[in-house]
């Protein structure tokens, strides 16, 4: 567990040995927190490249539900998804200020988006890591409130992550045209395109039957001439 002390921000990021135990372990968490304004997110992506959708549900202290949905880009990675549904789930609370004496409790199946935001507003390299963070300060100055991050297992029958992803996959159907790509992903596409297309087009040969379709490692700690024996011998020649 992490406390940032200067914003008030708690999080949890710890694992069970099995994914039942880890359900169990989240489940008693979440039950000590009962009157608090809880924030489920998720984000979906088709093949972890396209087509992204950022889903949150928002269940007020009263019993009110909200659902969220943010189409993410045509081009998006998993990470950027759900970074966006809980920069949107922020957002949304501080546009609709209530409950300002309460804790907000964030529940997320992202372990990358909570390790990344537990390094701390100064440590962000994203657009999005600033924006949430901002959202932190705000939220917990303005009421003088705790915000819980919590890590949950995803698809194990908790009920708020489920919906979360449900609307995350509602949100990826939504247009996408004028959703802005930051640099980091379009570099991402290129990159995973650029490593694709090596795969297709590599020879055939005894070297590609036996690393598939997997790139070979790089060649180091080899002479020039010795290392231009091992790519001619990769490439059939």
């Amino acid at each position: 567990m992490t406390i940032v002390e200067e914003f008030e921000v708690i999080f949890r990021l710890m694992m069970g040995a099995t994914v039942d135990g880890q359900s169990g372990i989240v489940q008693r968490l979440l039950a000590a927190l009962q009157r608090a304004t809880w924030l489920w997110t998720d984000g979906s992506v088709e093949g972890g490249v396209k087509d992204g959708g950022s889903g949150a549900v928002v269940i007020w202290s009263d019993g009110e539900e909200e659902d969220l949905k943010t189409p993410a880009g045509r081009h998006c990675s998993s990470y950027r998804a759900e970074m966006l549904a809980l920069a949107s789930g922020f957002e949304h609370l501080l546009d609709n200020p209530r409950d300002r004496d309460i804790p907000i409790v964030i529940c997320t199946d992202s372990m990358a988006s909570l390790a990344t935001l537990r390094a701390g507003p100064t440590a962000q390299t994203s657009p999005l890591g600033v924006r949430i963070w901002r959202a932190f300060s705000r939220l917990s100055r303005e009421g003088h409130r705790p915000i819980h991050a919590q890590w949950v297992p995803s698809h194990c029958g908790i009920e708020g992550n489920e919906r979360a992803d449900a609307m995350a996959k509602e949100a990826a159907e939504l247009p996408q045209e004028d959703i802005p790509v930051d640099t980091r992903t379009i570099c991402r596409a290129v990159a995973r395109a650029a490593r694709e297309a090596t795969i297709k087009n590599w020879p055939a040969g005894w070297f590609r039957s036996v690393m598939g379709d997997r790139l070979p490692p790089r060649v180091t700690g080899l002479e020039r001439s010795s290392a231009v024996d091992v790519h001619q011998l990769r490439a059939g020649h």
